[in-house]
């Protein structure tokens, strides 16, 4: 189960919980039997907690007849929420990898192989529609390079399939550093990085460049940067340039730069390392030259 369910879960039954204190039984029971059905849908069947919930039906019952007391009501409900913080405890995460630009997905590109080669975790590679702007700054040429833009190696989901805001992702990555601060092209806003903040645990942003001995100020405080709970770079000396920019223009108001910035290396650098001659595929008219 993924942790956001547990939290589905456990929202619900506080609103049980609510109905209760109002003598509202009926809603009562029609609502441990959704949770029920919702725990069989992604637990299957013989937990104890929909035992539980079952039980608690049965106990709403006795209650409208007036043969128990709210009180029992309350014991058995403190029961079925023990039961779902230590009977479902989160064990699977869910990962989206965003990707607008077939050349620059290399920057996430074996974070996502990691992700998807982990038995406990579903990740899914997602590529996003993006837009030229036009010279007023309004959307202009759509683009989309999808399934033919990667290797076989990873398998895309159709963005128009998975959504975001109903899967809540326990993590995001994205290498989209600008939201709406790209004069030249921009994805849609529904994938700007102030908005999947609020979509997930946790936004992770993966510049899409690397850097022979320092980065450009201009870099340590775009979008990405600002509104991500993590920024991955390439090496520590180029974590200090973040923290430093970045604290010199924020302070504290986006996190505290020191564990915002992580030093784990570019993901470019393990595409170098583990591509291969035969993993290159030549355009046909190239052949024979």
């Amino acid at each position: 189960m993924r942790k956001h369910h547990q939290r589905q879960i456990l929202e619900l039954l506080q609103t049980i919980k609510q109905a209760l204190s109002n003598g509202l039984y009926a809603d009562c029971q029609e609502g441990a039997l959704a949770v029920g059905g919702f725990i069989e849908d992604i637990e299957g069947e013989g937990t104890q907690t929909v035992a539980l919930l079952e039980e608690y039906c049965d106990l709403l019952y006795k209650a409208s007849i007036g043969e128990i007391g709210d009180k029992q009501l309350g014991r058995h409900f403190d029961l079925i929420g023990n039961s779902v913080r230590n009977e479902l405890k989160p064990d699977r995460i869910e990962i989206a990898f965003l990707a607008y630009n077939a050349s620059m997905s290399d920057c996430i590109e074996s974070i996502y192989l990691a992700a998807k080669a982990d038995p406990n975790c579903d990740a899914y590679w997602i590529p996003i529609p993006y837009f030229e702007r036009n010279s007023d700054g309004s959307p202009g040429t759509i683009h989309f390079e999808g399934v033919d833009c990667y290797g076989e190696n990873i398998e895309c989901v159709d963005w128009q399939k998975y959504d975001i805001e109903a899967r809540r992702p326990d993590a995001i990555f994205t290498f989209n550093p600008y939201d709406a601060g790209n004069y030249v092209t921009t994805v849609h806003p529904d994938y700007y990085c102030e908005r999947l903040r609020g979509l997930t645990d946790l936004l992770v942003y993966c510049p899409y460049f690397v850097s022979f001995d320092d980065v450009s100020e201009h870099f340590c405080t775009v979008a990405g940067c600002v509104y991500a709970h993590k920024v991955i770079v390439q090496s520590e000396k180029i974590r200090n340039a973040y923290i430093r920019v970045f604290k010199e223009t924020y302070g504290n108001r986006f996190g505290k730069p020191e564990e915002k910035f992580i030093a784990l290396g570019s993901p470019k650098f393990d595409k170098v390392i583990n591509t291969r001659r035969e993993d290159c595929k030549l355009p046909d008219e190239w052949h024979g030259l």
